[in-house]
């Protein structure tokens, strides 16, 4: 996230413990009422992007960070959209919290660019039991999916912040059977 001062310039952001745990507690309140929606009302056409855009982020995630990260966001918007709730995908898309969150744990950790594409690598897959839980027909499954999945990354977050996460650790988003 860049912060900018009038007359000063752009900077990046250094988040604060506690700006991360509002952006945290704001995307897990939108995050699982959206899957729960996702669950229910999700179409075919709708659960099949979803497996495509797991899809694409696993190959991005071996291949290229960037548009790993960028697949990343495209998944989570995808699962609000499809809940068919404008003014919840308004909210997501606005506050950019997907973008802030994300983008804000890669620029936190100054580790060599190699580091931060291995920790791409071990990411691969690390969708598949939220989408196993997306694509069921249980609301309350995918529920402690996304906050399991979700708490996993705010841990990591709060590890990053304080210069403790090990780089094996850097796989940003919860590994299968995390």
């Amino acid at each position: 996230m860049i912060a900018v001062t009038p007359k000063l310039g752009a900077t990046v952001k250094q988040w604060t413990r506690d700006e991360i745990l509002e952006a945290y507690h704001i995307r897990r309140v939108l995050e699982r009422e959206a899957v729960r929606l996702f669950v229910m009302r999700a179409t075919p056409q709708d659960k099949q992007r979803l497996v495509e855009l797991t899809q694409a982020f696993d190959v991005f995630a071996a291949t290229d960070p960037v548009k790993a990260l960028e697949g990343d966001i495209a998944l989570h918007l995808h699962n609000v959209r499809a809940t068919r709730c404008p003014r919840l995908y308004e909210l997501v898309e606005t506050s950019r919290i997907e973008t802030t969150v994300i983008f804000g744990l890669a620029v936190a950790r100054p580790d060599s660019q190699e580091e931060i594409d291995r920790s791409y690598q071990l990411s691969s897959g690390c969708h598949v039991p939220l989408v196993e839980a997306l694509l069921g027909d249980n609301p309350d499954a995918a529920d402690v999916e996304i906050c399991r999945q979700l708490d996993t990354d705010y841990e990591l977050m709060l590890k990053v912040k304080n210069n403790q996460a090990e780089p094996s650790e850097m796989a940003w988003f919860a590994r299968p059977g995390a």
